[in-house]
């Protein structure tokens, strides 16, 4: 094994990514057919990990199951991992992903440019990678898991309390516009996608977001365009509730989001 700094793990046509690399060391090594990188505290044992997460996992709890990836909870000493396996859904689909980045190295990545932004999310704890020569096909990623609500299911909990539901929407302005000043583009700002955990917010779901900084033409337009998308997708999440959908779209105007 060696030790890298999360940084390290770019390749060569990973280059010119404009992405910080993270505090804490990262180890890269291999199991089996696979390869992967594991954050320095968890590589004494993370090949009994690997092999219970890739072998039969019917025992632990899924989370969610569809033609796009597999996320189930794996319980790591008091506390549970999330892991998220990345499925293939057609030749097609493998044969356009498999000259690209993995989207487990895509969120990895999306991390680090979020820690850059102090932007809070779910801390990486591996990538697992299988790959013949350039050729790559499936993917894990590890996370930590952060037990809380998502933003939806929050503010219906608080909403007899007008204040905290504000108070927290307010927040989640203050990310879209840490990822505005870092031109960041998360791709899917579904409420379900922000995590309350003990009074602060986590983004999460991470295996779209782009960085704009270094994108050679046009970033500026392209960029905004993508930012709007974002927030168009943010305030959907409020159709319903047009009180606090009015204060979405106020809070745009005074910031300088819209």
């Amino acid at each position: 094994m060696e030790r890298i700094r999360a940084l390290a793990l770019e390749t060569s046509e990973e280059k010119g990514t404009g992405l910080m690399s993270m505090p804490a060391p990262f180890v890269k090594g291999c199991f089996q057919d696979w390869h992967y990188l594991v954050c320095e505290e968890e590589k004494d044992n993370i090949d009994s990990v690997f092999s219970q997460i890739t072998g039969s996992i019917q025992r632990f709890r899924f989370l969610k199951d569809d033609r796009g990836c597999l996320v189930f909870l794996y319980p790591h000493g008091a506390q549970n991992w999330v892991v998220k396996r990345y499925r293939i859904k057609s030749w097609r689909h493998g044969l356009s992903r498999c000259f690209r980045k993995t989207r487990a190295r895509i969120f990895l990545k999306a991390a680090q440019c979020l820690q850059e932004a102090h932007i809070k999310a779910a801390k990486p704890i591996a990538i697992l990678e299988k790959a013949w020569g350039s050729l790559r096909r499936e993917a894990y990623v590890i996370m930590e898991d952060l037990p809380g609500y998502a933003l939806s299911d929050y503010i219906l909990k608080v909403q007899q309390d007008p204040l905290k539901r504000q108070r927290m929407i307010q927040k989640a302005i203050q990310v879209l516009q840490a990822l505005k000043s870092h031109c960041l583009r998360h791709g899917d700002l579904k409420a379900d996608n922000f995590r309350v955990v003990a009074g602060d917010l986590y983004l999460i779901d991470l295996d779209c977001l782009v960085d704009y900084r270094k994108v050679i033409f046009f970033k500026g337009l392209r960029f905004r365009r993508a930012f709007r998308s974002d927030l168009r997708r943010f305030l959907r999440n409020w159709e319903k509730d047009p009180d606090l959908h009015l204060f979405c779209r106020s809070l745009f105007y005074q910031e300088g989001l819209s």
